[in-house]
């Protein structure tokens, strides 16, 4: 139909068919052009597509790292800011600091001063007590030098080096005479070394020079020896004179230790003592206080006798007199009289408690004990206190 509308000729003619044809073909010609046109472009758009694509996503990646970006800027931001005022707050602190430094400077430089002025004044202090004591040393030396043991020490000793000088030079001397008497025993040892004598009177003469002073020398060794020994005798002596001075003040010292030990074992013997007796005094007052506390009275009011009285010497103590009726107490233990022991004030105790049938049935609760008082000494300020003991 379209290609009816298409066609010049009517569609009852006989040449409409062969030109429905021939438009036909053209139509589809043309419709297959424009199909490949259409084709190349969506081609061209599919292209473009993709490059707007791919550019997209180029794009949304550089997004993607600014946002990244402007986040680690963002943070550093925050991280400045954080340093910044932190910065800020330790300027401040740092200032404050500084101020308190040069303050502290200043003061230890003071301090410095004052320091070095006291030094200054000590130092010649102590040059002046040095020189003091040089003084006084030197005064001690030549009081020291001008005393007669020390001089004749001194004269001793001079003459003990002077004797050990000589010895050692007698010894060498002794030397050379023995290698001299050696290389004369051995000539063919020291041919070199033997001395030369023109004749035999001259060797002669020298022999006895040797043996002469040989003789001299053992002379000599001999004093010496002797002289020697007689000053080691002297320097014993006067060693075992210091040596008995020394054990003397050693035994002194050791003595002077003995007699502080034995007064500090004393001492603690009186310390053990008096510990034994306030445990015994406080053993006896718990006694006393359980005793009064727990039992009745046995004794009647006229009967009753303290017991310090039982013992010989104890004061008297004075009683209230009887009642009427009630006849005196006439003495304790062995009593020769009517006051070999009188009587005492009478301790208060307390009554029995009354027991009866509803008592005897019904158990009674058990007091609560109380802390005693415990006595107790201070040593150090002598005083005597007490303390409660649960």
């Amino acid at each position: 139909m379209k290609a009816a509308q298409l066609s010049g000729y009517p569609a009852s003619s006989p040449t409409h068919g062969s030109a429905t044809l021939a438009n036909l073909d053209k139509l589809i010609q043309n419709l297959e052009f424009e199909n490949k046109q259409q084709v190349k472009l969506i081609e061209k758009e599919n292209e473009e597509r993709e490059e707007f694509e791919r550019q997209t996503k180029e794009k949304k990646e550089e997004i993607c790292s600014m946002q990244k970006g402007i986040s680690q800027m963002d943070e550093d931001t925050k991280r400045l800011h954080r340093q910044f005022k932190y910065n800020r707050d330790n300027v401040g602190s740092l200032k404050r600091t500084c101020q308190l430094l040069y303050e502290h400077e200043e003061a230890l430089k003071h301090k410095l001063e004052d320091v070095t002025i006291a030094g200054d004044k000590q130092r010649t202090d102590c040059a002046k007590m040095l020189e003091h004591f040089q003084n006084v040393w030197a005064k001690h030396q030549e009081v020291y030098e001008n005393m007669p043991k020390v001089k004749t020490l001194r004269e001793r000793q001079a003459a003990l080096h002077n004797l050990q000088d000589t010895i050692k030079q007698a010894i060498q001397r002794i030397e050379v005479l023995n290698r001299t008497i050696r290389s004369l025993e051995n000539p063919a040892e020291e041919d070199k070394q033997m001395p030369v004598f023109l004749n035999l009177q001259a060797c002669i003469i020298k022999l006895a020079e040797l043996k002469v002073d040989t003789a001299k020398n053992v002379t000599r060794i001999n004093e010496w020896r002797t002289n020697i020994r007689k000053l080691e005798r002297e320097l014993e002596e006067e060693q075992a004179e210091r040596d008995r001075i020394i054990k003397e003040r050693e035994a002194e010292q050791q003595r002077c230790r003995e007699e502080e030990v034995a007064r500090k074992e004393r001492e603690r013997e009186q310390a053990a003592l008096f510990a034994r007796e306030r445990e015994a005094q406080q053993h006896t007052s718990v006694h006393q206080e359980a005793t009064s506390q727990y039992f009745p009275p046995i004794f009647s009011q006229s009967n009753l006798v303290a017991a310090p009285s039982l013992h010989p010497g104890a004061p008297p103590s004075s009683a209230p007199a009887p009642e009427d009726g009630t006849p005196p107490f006439t003495g304790g233990l062995g009593a020769k009289g009517p006051q070999a022991f009188p009587l005492l004030q009478p301790v208060q105790r307390k009554s029995p408690p009354k027991i009866t049938i509803p008592t005897l049935m019904c158990p009674q609760p058990r007091p609560t004990p109380q802390p005693r008082q415990v006595p107790s000494f201070n040593f150090q300020h002598k005083q005597l206190s007490c303390g409660k003991v649960p």
